[in-house]
């Protein structure tokens, strides 16, 4: 105990201010034992990330054809929400949680979000081991399933659980005016015009898509922005596209 370790000399101190400064230190002590043990918590989930991504690596630079090997592969999954509610937020987080585990790739690793609107990433990670070419086939057809089930097309054309756990996303979606979920090259995006209509859209991107994000990542902060800008490559397919002076453009 504090109060016994600490005990101070005979002083003319009021016993009951005494008692309460005890107090507030073993507050305090409480309080630092449970930083301690967040900080653990943070290392320790940073080291398996790191070791995480080092596999990962370490395959594609063995020699190895890594598109080609099978593992259980990492997965992004970046979110922008043009809400600060944190009950909406939570709604969200927890229906991607459930639907990207559905997926067979649940979320293994949560970073910090950032306010202001609301960002963050999470990385998940397939239960099985998969090539590359499996991943993204495993997204197509998550793409064609939001595509049925926001098209109001016959439910049992999507896999019950799936659906349910779409369901659950899309509708979570519902008050927040714009968003950008983006699940490997999978993105779902939300808008809302001018005259207040409001459209989701979800496409599967190419690896010239995905560098555009990666390189200019605040576009996520911009659903509408972003979508033009992908338009704008497929239109130039099989040409060169100077993404900066496209940006005037829009």
């Amino acid at each position: 105990m504090w109060a016994e370790k600490y005990a101070p000399p005979q002083s003319n101190i009021p016993s009951d201010t005494v008692e309460l400064l005890y107090r507030y230190i073993e507050q305090v002590d409480k309080k630092v034992g449970q930083l301690e043990y967040s900080l653990r918590a943070i290392n320790d989930l940073h080291e398996a990330f790191a070791n995480d991504v080092f596999e990962n690596i370490g395959i594609y630079t063995s020699g190895a054809n890594g598109h080609l090997v099978p593992f259980r592969r990492l997965v992004p999954v970046d979110i922008f929400l043009s809400t600060n509610s944190t009950s909406e937020i939570k709604e969200i987080e927890d229906a991607i949680k459930e639907y990207m585990t559905e997926l067979g790739m649940p979320i293994v690793y949560e970073f910090s979000g950032s306010p202001g609107s609301w960002w963050r990433r999470f990385v998940a990670k397939t239960e099985d081991t998969l090539t590359s070419k499996e991943v993204t086939e495993r997204l197509e057809r998550a793409e064609h399933a939001i595509e049925l089930r926001h098209s109001h097309k016959i439910q049992s054309e999507i896999d019950k659980n799936k659906g349910e756990a779409l369901s659950k996303l899309i509708l979570s979606l519902e008050n927040t005016d714009e968003a950008a979920i983006l699940i490997g090259s999978l993105l779902l995006t939300k808008t809302k015009d001018g005259n207040g209509k409001t459209a989701i859209v979800s496409r599967n991107l190419t690896s010239r898509e995905v560098f555009l994000i990666e390189r200019t990542p605040d576009l996520l902060g911009s659903p509408q922005t972003l979508l033009k800008k992908l338009d704008l490559i497929k239109d130039s397919e099989g040409k060169q596209i100077d993404f900066d002076a496209s940006a005037e453009a829009l």
